[in-house]
């Protein structure tokens, strides 16, 4: 049998990285540094945007923070 559950907000930026190719021109620390940022509740959403941005060839910031935020707002909507 297998046992679903929700994924966390790391897995979910994970798959958004590989789904829109981003995240492809940093370095093994700079990946792992963001992960902990986004899941830290010291950075913003705009912050792990500006570094995925940062961290990618042609990702607009904008963007990214919007489907990083959708993702947000969907693990809260489904804790609630």
């Amino acid at each position: 049998m297998k046992i679903s559950r929700p994924y966390t907000l790391k897995e979910r930026i994970y798959q958004l990285c590989n789904r829109e190719h981003y995240f492809n021109a940093g370095t093994n620390d700079q990946y792992n540094m963001m992960f902990y940022a986004a899941c830290s509740s010291q950075y913003s959403v705009r912050d792990v945007a500006i570094m995925i941005a940062i961290c990618s060839i042609n990702a607009d910031v904008s963007k990214v923070e919007q489907q990083i935020q959708e993702i947000v707002d969907e693990i809260e909507a489904g804790a609630a």
